[in-house]
């Protein structure tokens, strides 16, 4: 009976099994104890390069980790807060660490994520960048998380969109977007508005301050209806209720245009709108004796009919 092409029968070799020749099982092993020890020294293949997850995480620093790349003569490490790596961290753009495969990032702040990347260079070709990891500092409680400046004192109420931007106006005359997480400007818009307006944002993302409808996105001016205020209210219908200097006025979201105005008062104060469509505001009020009466109103929303006023019992002559 013939044997099969791969057994082997007692001191007879099969005809369909061919042994490996000694050289080439060295070889074999050969490589197999540089892989392994390349494995073991954290150098990856050539050409590959792979970031590891970030280490010793406090709210200010924390350690980046990585595989050095089979023979790069130096590696880069960048940190940002932003995964396109546009706002670099200062001291962390383009970075060299040689041969290191850690590096520890200090001097940043709590509660905030950030990006780093590792790049291998090579006597030879291009660079290799590695993927991209996410380290994020925790917050501590009460601890500044960041600080924008204007130019001048801001003495107005902020907005907040629904997109998390901060929206203010400084007291040199601009309209400002901030993120409200990294603190960085968005956009500011030169209104020449007083540093103590308050502005309202519409549910459609819309920004209403003194006399101005705003993109919130943008900053690009929608409306101008050349009036001029400090605080917005925004009722049912988009109808806006502006406090001006000497009067208190409904305009139209779409068209711009006044409904109506109550000139009753002056150094106004509010305005709030209930759900029963009731506007209340205070103000000051000067009658034929030149007397000053500081007064609580209110007012029908869509009509600008006076409903009532309440006299605080406070003169001025």
């Amino acid at each position: 009976m013939k044997n099969s092409p791969l057994s082997v029968s007692t001191g007879q070799r099969s005809q369909g099994f061919t042994p490996y020749p000694r050289s080439a099982c060295k070889s074999f092993a050969h490589l197999l104890f540089i892989a392994l020890s390349l494995c073991l020294s954290g150098v990856t293949a050539s050409g590959d390069l792979n970031a590891l997850a970030a280490t010793d995480i406090t709210d200010t620093s924390f350690t980046a980790n990585w595989e050095l790349a089979d023979d790069a003569i130096s590696h880069r490490l960048d940190v940002a807060t932003d995964e396109s790596f546009e706002l670099f961290i200062v001291g962390y753009e383009d970075l060299n660490v040689g041969n290191a495969t850690t590096w520890l990032v200090d001097g940043l702040a709590s509660g905030v994520t950030y990006y780093y990347r590792i790049r291998a260079l090579f006597s030879e070709g291009e660079p290799t960048q590695s993927n991209v990891v996410v380290a994020e500092t925790p917050l501590v409680p009460g601890e500044q998380k960041w600080r924008f400046e204007t130019d001048e004192t801001t003495l107005g109420a902020l907005a907040l969109t629904e997109g998390g931007a901060i929206i203010f106006a400084g007291g040199n005359g601009f309209l400002y977007s901030v993120d409200s997480e990294s603190g960085t400007q968005n956009w500011r818009k030169d209104l020449r508005l007083s540093s103590k307006v308050r502005p309202s944002i519409s549910v459609d993302g819309i920004i209403y301050v003194s006399g101005y409808a705003i993109n919130a996105e943008t900053g690009d001016v929608i409306l101008e209806n050349g009036l001029s205020g400090n605080t917005i209210s925004i009722g049912p219908s988009n109808i806006l209720i502006l406090n001006t200097s000497d009067s208190m006025v409904a305009i139209d979201s779409e068209s711009g245009n006044p409904l109506w105005a109550l000139n009753q008062a002056f150094e106004l104060a509010g305005p709030v709108i209930s759900e029963q469509l009731v506007v209340y505001f205070a103000g000051r009020h000067r009658d034929a004796d030149n007397v000053t009466t500081n007064n609580i109103y209110a007012v029908d929303y869509l009509t600008g009919k006076k409903l009532w006023e309440y006299d605080l019992g406070v003169r001025y002559y």
